[in-house]
């Protein structure tokens, strides 16, 4: 084993022995307080309050599984190590996130240049990649527990059985899972619990809590859930804000209790009326009369609240954490159909809620592309996997941050609609995707999202085994499998749908191949698919290697690189060329270093500003003059993500940092274009539902509404004053989502490395037209 040394943080040692994990070294201890006597595993935690190591398999396949360690410290150290030892037969295949060394399983863990010294209150994330003699790995032994152990407590109640199980936890807080299952018929059940000092039930679903004496009365929500038949069972939600994890002790108000913590005075309980059921899946709305007025109907996003942002120490010039928090309340501007009760934007209704009635299908929902109302499935599915990309590597920062829950509710806003889209037949295999609503009409009138359909038609177009759209398929299919990475851990059964649509999808995308745009002509000329469709079926088989761990998708990803692509261009990852991310995943991936190579010399031209980028006096690499920003923001993002996750090249970070402070504010004109980011910015972007009742020509006017966090097009030429405030000036003035998804991933990227807060729900409500704590439309 490892010999002692004299460390800044104490060596901690986890034996990843099958069953049980037990202590491998004199200075660690078992944490006593828990009954371990039905648990599949020990953990082992270093005895000391600075350090916690909790590790936690993530992905599993034949042969290996991903593992996945945060390292979180309560006080601040440099040059931090750590130690563990792999059974036999486990063999370290790759490490991202540390330094390894080590043999015979014995692995020492320290820090890279970025996270070589941790400050107090942070974490960080290693992932270890692990082969394994074994064909079918038992993992059960790695599920679903924290330093503490996995939460399980049985109610002595004669009528209730109560489980409660901690499904994800983070820095100061975590969530809760209370299973209750009547084992006989009860009519207003009620269980009472404790909750020790310094623990505050922040948010709760499907059940309500109400002060009884020094404790607390858990009871069903009236009409739904608070009688229970026979063997009927309930999930509460907990989120639970407290120092680390406790499990509840819960008794009934009939029998005698029994408490597992000394009660305290509790913080006042949020109201009840603020206290909403966990949404649970109902059918699809069916569409309206166009001419009536929508009956709201219950959003399909799950709240996925993830909120309590840690304070950071600001390193840079501007606050990242705000760049990410008013990008999303640019999504919620161009949220197609009826809108969640926590939608934030005052100026924003029900809009386009008959979308599908055409073809006889509900397509309602989705994102509007742009400045206009159209869903185009294009460059949908390409935000949301951008979107999806930068939680699954930047998970823990968007959760500092305090925007994880808009981050997944804003993935899943798009998610939900691409199953909409999605038709299989009897024998589960695709045979038609629809991948537009609305067509070229939608551009003759100058209306909000709110009075479209009522001035011109809204057609819907599909692909399918006739007319096949093998780019668009696997773009959709690339989206869900990374949104399937990203939701596991969260919701699993959502993760597993979104897998099996999927590899459907992309079945379908291989089988009938052709351009979705020779059969779609309305596509065209708005996203003409110029670059085929090899690239989308590339990153689609990338997406899929990683959400699976099937090998053979890797095959395919890297066989159409190489065979059909045939290296990199000069152009950038963007809503039609998904041959640059395909690279970047490949040079992670696969073992072959002609990714790597190819990566190289392509973001080669980006930071040397060669082969058709050119910088300007200020400072910003220039691609084209339609989109310059997001064009660089997306290489910015895979310039990072490169340094962070591949292979480390501070030139790569230091372009990815200098070009989203030029956007932000850092530029000779000192000016932001980033809508309603600084004191300098755009006030007359290219977009109806902001600027309506104001016309698109002939006026000086500013927009109706401030469209904060939208991202312009950027320069019009490689000059540093080329951008133009007008409205009918769509190429360097519009704003869209494909725009604001790299936006998003730089910005979570940068507030990882130097912290900037996001606004307080207090300053966030002082924002013309938001209501931080939704504006409950949903029940108007």
């Amino acid at each position: 084993m490892f010999k002692k040394k004299s460390l800044s943080l104490c060596l901690l040692f986890l034996s990843v022995f099958s069953n049980p994990l037990v202590a491998r070294a004199d200075s660690l201890k078992i944490d006593s307080s828990i009954d371990f006597k039905d648990q599949p595993l020990l953990l082992a935690v270093a005895n000391t309050s600075s350090v916690n190591l909790k590790p936690k398999v993530v992905e599993s396949w034949n042969n290996g599984y991903k593992l996945q360690l945060i390292l979180s410290v309560n006080s601040t150290v440099k040059d931090w190590q750590a130690g563990f030892q792999l059974p036999d037969g486990h063999r370290l295949r790759a490490i991202y996130g540390a330094l390894a060394a080590g043999e015979r399983g014995e692995i020492a863990l320290s820090g890279q240049s970025w996270n070589q010294t941790l400050y107090g209150g942070t974490q960080t994330e290693v992932i270890l990649i692990v082969d394994t003699d074994q064909q079918n790995v038992d993992l059960s032994v790695y599920d679903n527990y924290s330093s503490t152990g996995v939460v399980a407590n049985t109610s002595n109640n004669s009528n209730l059985s109560v489980a409660s199980t901690v499904v994800h936890s983070w820095i100061g807080g975590y969530k809760l899972e209370v299973n209750i299952t009547a084992k006989d018929a009860v009519k207003d059940w009620q269980l009472d619990f404790d909750l020790p000092s310094g623990y505050n039930i922040r948010e709760i679903y499907n059940v309500k809590f109400a002060p009884n004496g020094d404790r607390y009365t858990l009871s069903g929500l009236s009409g739904w859930n608070n009688n229970l038949t026979k063997g009927q069972s309930i999930k509460g939600i907990f989120i639970i804000d407290g120092p680390e994890v406790v499990e509840l002790a819960f008794g009934n108000n009939s029998q005698q209790d029994y408490v597992a913590y000394n009660p305290q005075p509790q913080p006042e309980p949020q109201p009840q009326s603020q206290l909403q059921p966990e949404v649970t899946p109902e059918p699809e709305p069916q569409p309206q009369p166009q001419n009536n007025t929508p009956t709201p109907q219950p959003t399909t996003t799950e709240n996925y609240n993830f909120n309590g942002a840690v304070a950071t120490n600001q390193q840079g010039k501007f606050r990242y954490g705000e760049v990410l928090q008013k990008n999303f309340l640019f999504w919620e501007a161009n949220k197609s159909g009826y809108l969640p009760a926590d939608h934030r934007l005052e100026w924003r209704g029900h809009a386009t809620f008959n979308d599908g009635k055409d073809v006889g299908r509900d397509l309602t929902g989705g994102y509007y592309d742009a400045g206009d109302h159209i869903l185009f499935g294009q460059p949908m599915s390409y935000s949301i996997a951008h979107l999806a990309w930068s939680g699954i590597e930047y998970k823990d920062a968007y959760r500092r941050s305090g925007q994880l829950d808009e981050l997944l509710e804003t993935v899943k806003w798009g998610t939900d609609w691409f199953l909409k889209a999605h038709e299989t037949d009897a024998a589960g295999k695709t045979n038609k995707l629809w991948v537009q609503v609305g067509d070229g009409s939608d551009h003759h009138h100058w209306v909000p999202a709110e009075q479209i359909a009522s001035k011109t038609a809204r057609p819907s177009f599909a692909v399918d085994r006739n007319k096949p759209g093998s780019d668009v398929a696997a773009g959709y299919a690339s989206a869900l499998a990374s949104a399937s990475m990203l939701f596991r851990g969260v919701d699993d059964a959502y993760a597993d749908k979104l897998l099996k649509n999927a590899r459907q999808i992309y079945e379908f995308a291989e089988t009938y191949q052709g351009k979705y745009s020779d059969s779609v002509p309305a596509a065209n000329p708005f996203y003409t698919s110029w670059s085929g469709y090899w690239d989308e079926l590339a990153n689609g088989a990338v997406w899929l290697y990683r959400a699976t761990g099937d090998r053979s998708y890797l095959t395919k990803g890297e066989n159409y690189f190489k065979t059909k692509i045939g290296g990199l261009g000069n152009w950038a990852y963007a809503t039609d060329d998904h041959s640059y991310s395909a690279a970047a995943l490949l040079a992670k991936e696969s073992s072959d270093p002609y990714f790597k190579d190819q990566f190289k010399r392509w973001i080669g031209y980006w930071v040397n500003g060669t082969t058709g980028v050119k910088y300007t006096p200020g400072g910003f690499a220039h691609r084209n003059n339609w989109s310059s920003a997001p064009l660089t923001l997306s290489s910015a993002w895979l310039a990072e993500w490169y340094h962070d996750k591949v292979e480390p090249n501070q030139a790569y970070s230091n372009f990815a940092k200098r070009q989203l402070d030029y956007l932000l504010g850092d530029n000779p004109r000192s000016y932001s274009y980033v809508v309603g980011f600084g004191k300098n910015y755009p006030e007359r972007t290219h977009h109806r539902g902001s600027a309506y009742p104001v016309k698109l020509n002939g006026s000086t006017e500013k927009n109706t509404h401030v469209l904060w966090g939208a991202l312009v097009g950027g320069l019009g030429q490689p000059d540093d004053f080329s951008h133009n405030d007008r409205r009918d000036d769509w190429v360097t003035n519009e704003v869209g989502t494909s725009y604001n998804a790299p936006l998003a991933a730089v910005a979570v990227q940068m507030y990882d490395n130097y912290g900037g807060d996001a606004l307080s729900d207090a300053e966030l409500n002082n924002l013309a037209g938001v209501n931080a704590y939704g504006t409950n439309l949903a029940k108007n």
